[in-house]
C-alpha cells in the first residue's frame, strides 16, 4: 500500500526548540504590531535567525507571514531589508505552488546588488540563488552563482567553505564524483565544530559511495545521525539514513547470491521507511521524494511491485510539483523498467524513457541522458527476441517502434545507443524472411 502525505502532522521540535519557538512568537506578536516602538532591525535579526528551523520543521508559511510584516517596517534602500527579500525567497521555494514568485525576488535582489555592492550579502543571496536553482535542476546555472559566491568571498574562508559544500552539492548531482570530493574534504575542514558541517556529510558521504569508500562514508554517516539528534535536525537525520540504505542496497547488489544479498535490502528497507516516517511532518516535498524513489527501487528489486509502483509515481508527482526535472527524469527511468518487470509490457515501460529522455534532454543531464537511451535500448532488444517468434505484423509493429526511438536518439545526439537500434532494425527486418 502506498504512502501518503499529510501535512496536517505535528512538527517534531525538541523541548529546546518549542522553547524557542514559543518565545520568539510571544516577542514578534507583540514587536510586529503597526504601533510597536521595538527597533525593525532588532525584530528582522531575530527572525532570521530562527529561519532555517522554522522552514524545516514544516513552518514555512507562518515565518513567511513573519518575514513580510518585519520587511514592511524597513526601508527598502537598506542592506537588511535585501536580505530579509533572500530569506522571503528561500521560504517561497519551500511552498507549493510559490516558486515562481521565489525566482522573480531572487532576480530583483541581485539587480539590488548591482548598485548596492555588499561582497558578503551578495554571495549569501548567489548560494540561495543557487540552491534554488539545484532544486530546479539548473545544475550548471547552479555552480556559476556559486563560483561567483566563491569569487566574492576571498577574504571570508568561514562562508567560502560554506560555498564549497554547495559546489561538491552540484558535482554530486553532475556525476562529477572525483572533483566533488575536493571541494567537501577542503569545506569540511573548516567547518569542523560547526552545525554547517554536519549538513555537508550527507553530499560528502554520497561522492565517497560513489569514489568506492563506502566504509568511510558509512561511519560519516553514523557520526553525522548523533550530531543531527543531538541538535534536533530531523530533516538531516532523516537524509543520512537515506544514505546509509543506499549503502545496504549498494552492498546487496554486490552479494554474491540473494540469500546473501537480503538482509541488507532489508535493512535498506527499514532505513527508508523510517526517513519516509520522520520527514512527513515536515513537508519537505523535495526529500520525500527522493527517499519515495529509493524505497520503490527497491521494493521493486525484491518484487513487491504493486507497493514499488505506488512509491515511484508518489515521487514523481512530487517531482513534478516542485518543477525538479533531472530527479523526476530519473525516477522515470526506474519506473520504465518496473513497468516491464511487473506487467511485461515493454511498450509502457518505453513510454517512460522517452519521458525520462525528453526531461535530461531539456536540463542538458548527459549523465541520466546515457542512462535512459541505455535502458531503452536494453528493453528495445528484449521486444526484437521477443518479436521474432511473432507474426509478421507484431514485428512491423516493432521496427516502427524501433524506428520512433532510434528517431528520438539521433535528435538527442546519441548516435551510439541510435546505431544499436538501427542494427536491431536490420536484425528483425531479416527475421521476416
Amino acid at each position: 500500500m502506498g504512502i501518503t502525505i499529510n501535512p496536517s502532522h505535528p512538527t517534531a521540535l525538541t523541548r529546546e526548540q518549542q522553547a524557542t519557538l514559543n518565545n520568539m512568537r510571544a516577542v514578534l506578536g507583540r514587536q510586529l504590531r503597526p504601533t510597536s516602538k521595538t527597533d525593525p532591525a532588532m525584530v528582522a535579526e531575530l527572525i532570521i535567525q530562527n529561519a532555517v528551523l522554522m522552514r524545516e520543521n514544516g513552518l514555512a508559511t507562518e515565518l513567511l507571514d513573519y518575514l513580510q510584516r518585519a520587511r514592511e517596517k524597513l526601508d527598502a534602500e537598506k542592506p537588511l531589508h535585501t536580505r530579509l527579500s533572500v530569506e522571503i525567497a528561500v521560504t517561497l521555494d519551500v511552498i507549493d505552488g510559490r516558486q515562481d514568485e521565489a525566482s522573480e525576488l531572487f532576480q530583483n535582489v541581485l539587480t539590488w546588488y548591482q548598485t548596492h555592492p555588499n561582497a558578503l550579502d551578495e554571495a549569501r543571496a548567489r548560494s540561495a540563488y543557487g540552491r534554488f536553482l539545484i532544486n530546479r535542476s539548473q545544475l550548471q546555472v547552479a555552480l556559476t552563482q556559486f563560483q561567483q559566491a566563491l569569487d566574492l568571498l576571498k577574504d571570508q574562508p568561514f562562508e567560502a567553505a560554506i560555498v564549497r559544500g554547495e559546489m561538491g552539492r552540484v558535482l554530486v548531482g553532475q556525476g562529477k564524483f572525483g572533483e566533488a570530493v575536493p571541494q567537501f574534504e577542503k569545506a569540511y575542514t573548516v567547518l569542523r565544530g560547526d552545525d554547517r558541517q554536519v549538513r555537508l556529510m550527507n553530499d560528502f558521504a554520497a561522492a565517497l559511495v560513489e569514489v568506492g569508500e563506502s566504509d568511510r562514508a558509512e561511519k560519516l554517516l553514523i557520526e553525522g545521525i548523533e550530531i543531527a539528534t543531538q541538535q534536533g535536525l530531523w530533516l538531516l537525520r532523516a537524509n543520512l539514513r537515506r544514505q546509509i540504505a543506499y549503502i545496504y542496497h549498494l552492498r546487496a547488489e554486490k552479494s554474491s547470491d540473494a540469500a546473501s544479498a537480503q538482509p541488507y535490502l532489508d535493512e535498506a528497507v527499514r532505513l527508508l521507511n523510517q526517513a519516509v516516517a520522520e520527514m512527513l511532518p515536515l513537508q519537505n516535498t523535495l526529500d520525500l521524494a527522493v527517499v519515495y524513489h529509493d524505497l520503490g527501487r527497491i521494493e521493486a528489486q525484491q518484487r513487491h511491485f504493486n507497493e514499488a509502483e505506488a512509491h515511484l509515481r508518489l515521487s514523481i508527482e512530487l517531482f513534478q510539483r516542485l518543477g525538479n526535472l533531472r530527479n523526476e527524469a530519473v525516477a522515470e527511468i526506474t519506473l520504465g523498467t518496473l513497468v516491464v518487470l511487473k506487467n511485461g509490457d515493454i511498450a509502457a515501460g518505453n513510454e517512460h524513457l522517452h519521458r525520462a529522455l525528453q526531461l535530461a534532454n531539456k536540463v542538458g543531464d548527459q549523465f541520466t541522458l546515457h542512462q535512459a537511451a541505455e535502458t531503452l535500448s536494453r528493453l528495445h532488444q528484449l521486444q526484437v527476441t521477443r518479436a521474432k517468434a511473432q507474426s509478421q505484423e507484431i514485428r512491423r509493429q516493432v521496427i516502427d517502434q524501433l524506428s520512433f526511438s532510434r528517431a528520438r536518439l539521433s535528435e538527442y545526439s546519441l548516435s551510439e545507443a541510435a546505431l544499436a537500434l538501427e542494427h536491431m532494425i536490420t536484425e528483425l527486418e531479416a527475421a521476416r524472411g
